[in-house]
């Protein structure tokens, strides 16, 4: 190789970060899934490869892709994965997961500004029993 042609390995990387970039805010594209999906399960763009069963440079040309409507959902992930090369199933999965997570949060969190809901935590020592058992006077036997 010399000096002046560009390193491939490059050029593919840089190439998905401008895919990237592109479809960060816009969930009609499936690139905004599949970022939502690696910072929800902290996935690095590897790992996202192998887990939809196919090369890091089929990563860019998927996330390109339109996101599938609603009513022919199973078809249009289909038809993604039979063209990008990806697994169907996991594939349908993903975008499942990460639209459903968005709704969730959306009900939960209704206005973009307010802070995420607060969640309350029970707990109990584990050598207390409920109150009205036979067995809740420590001093019994």
């Amino acid at each position: 190789m010399t000096g002046n042609s560009p390193d491939p390995a490059d050029t593919r990387a840089r190439l998905l970060q401008s895919v990237w970039r592109i479809t960060a805010d816009t969930p009609d594209r499936v690139g905004y899934w599949l970022q939502r999906h690696c910072e929800t399960e902290r996935l690095t763009i590897t790992t996202l490869a192998v887990k939809l069963g196919t090369p890091e440079a089929a990563l860019a040309p998927l996330a390109l892709c339109r996101s599938p409507h609603p009513e022919t959902f199973a078809e249009d992930v289909q038809a993604v994965a039979s063209h990008c090369g990806v697994n169907p199933a996991t594939l349908a999965n993903l975008l499942r997961q990460e639209q459903t997570l968005t709704a969730w949060a959306a009900t939960t969190n209704p206005e973009p500004s307010a802070q995420p809901a607060n969640w309350l935590i029970a707990a109990h020592d584990a050598d207390q029993l409920p109150p009205g058992s036979d067995d809740d006077d420590p001093g019994r036997d």
